[in-house]
């Protein structure tokens, strides 16, 4: 037996609009994920930073001076989700063949 033409209609127009539906509430699911993890690189002068809305890497490097006049190096890396740091780890490491004269004064001239 035939339906008739509003019935067909009736019955499958909706699942199409229903899949059209869902595929647009996929594609900008989609969209605002990866606005929102699609990070920047930053060079800071320290390391580098890698920041999307909603995290931050950040790799650290840094030399440093000790109070002994003595180099160290500083190296790790740090992640914050939302803001808070969930993760930080760094690496210290001196180096005593370096050693910095801080009681020279430098000459100028003028």
């Amino acid at each position: 037996m035939l339906c008739s033409y509003e019935e067909i209609d009736r019955t499958g127009k909706g699942g199409i609009e229903m899949k059209k539906k869902n595929r647009n509430i996929t594609i900008v699911a989609i969209l605002i994920l990866v606005l929102l993890l699609t990070p920047i690189r930053i060079n800071l002068q320290d390391g580098v930073c890698y920041k999307a809305l909603l995290y931050e890497v950040t790799q650290i490097k840094q030399s440093n001076l000790n109070e002994n006049g003595y180099m160290s190096y500083t190296e790790g890396l740090e992640i914050k989700v939302l803001g808070k740091r969930i993760f930080r780890e760094t690496l210290e490491s001196g180096d005593e063949s370096v050693k910095v004269n801080l009681s020279v004064k430098p000459q100028c001239q003028l």
